[in-house]
């Protein structure tokens, strides 16, 4: 059998097909892989593949980027593209599509065979994406179609990103998903112990999302005592009512002290006051 040797025109042909795709162009892909040899379009499709930008995005990964699933679609099956496809940084074309947030582009990816739980140069996977993406519909599709929930890296599990970032529709998503509030990063960080700690002096998100976000934490099953947070509630009179009210130990102690004595120790006597009239702990006097 003779060898298909690449030409001028075929690299023509790829550097088309690729535009097409980039730019949305459907009814222009189709033309031109109609025009393609049967025979032709798997090797096209890899000439394709390998016409990458300088950070090794290619065809694939621009129609995901763009949320063009139809797109995606016609590469991996008339032109056999590898949908699993990863540029320099690890990135898939379902990072982009769940970093973006198209729910037809994830779903297109998912159905031609793209790897839920792969996970980038950065050990990020697809879901810590949707959550950065603020996408909570890309989250539902990932975890309706078998994405892991509780995938950790190197900053935890999407609902703790989620949590750090305050995003709470994502929150809501995850933990309507059976996600363990209660997962630990480090051995030490809980998505509870970052929505507490999310104050004016260590603001991961807005004041007013804190508290919302603790109460879906701890009805979702997060552990009060887990982790001692209560003394990181010190910045706010409501919060430290509501995790005493769920339960919090005012003595439990971590490695260092109380929280009690280290609300003492930060003056803030408002909150001594209240935590002591209220539940009785100690006499201490500024």
């Amino acid at each position: 059998m003779a060898r298909w040797v690449n030409t001028a025109a075929d690299y023509n042909t790829a550097i088309k097909i690729a535009n097409a795709a980039r730019f949305g162009d459907l009814r222009m892909l189709q033309q031109i892989g109609e025009s393609i040899f049967s025979s032709r379009r798997e090797k096209t499709g890899k000439m394709v593949s390998e016409l990458c930008d300088e950070e090794g995005d290619g065809a694939l990964h621009y129609a995901a980027w763009l949320g063009h699933g139809e797109i995606c679609e016609y590469l991996s099956k008339n032109l056999k593209m590898d949908v699993n496809l990863t540029a320099q940084s690890g990135k898939t074309p379902l990072c982009f599509a769940a970093n973006f947030g198209d729910p037809n582009a994830i779903e297109s990816l998912i159905n031609c065979g793209a790897n839920l739980n792969v996970k980038d140069a950065n050990g990020l996977s697809h879901l810590h994406y949707a959550v950065i993406g603020d996408n909570p519909r890309a989250i539902e599709v990932l975890l309706t179609k078998g994405a892991q929930v509780d995938v950790q890296n190197f900053i935890g599990s999407a609902l703790l990103l989620a949590t750090l970032h305050g995003h709470i529709s994502c929150v809501k998503v995850l933990l309507g998903h059976n996600a363990n509030p209660n997962e630990l990063l480090c051995g030490v960080v809980t998505p509870l112990l970052v929505a507490v700690m999310n104050n004016e002096n260590c603001t991961f998100h807005p004041q007013d999302e804190t508290m919302e976000i603790v109460e879906l934490l701890i009805k979702a099953g997060a552990d009060v005592n887990k982790i001692p947070v209560l003394s990181l509630a010190y910045h706010s009179k409501e919060l430290m009512e509501y995790l005493l009210e769920s339960g919090a130990n005012p003595n439990l102690l971590d490695k260092v002290s109380s929280p009690i004595f280290f609300i003492v120790t930060t003056k803030n006597y408002v909150i001594f006051t209240f935590i002591n009239e209220r539940y009785c702990i100690a006499e201490i006097s500024p």
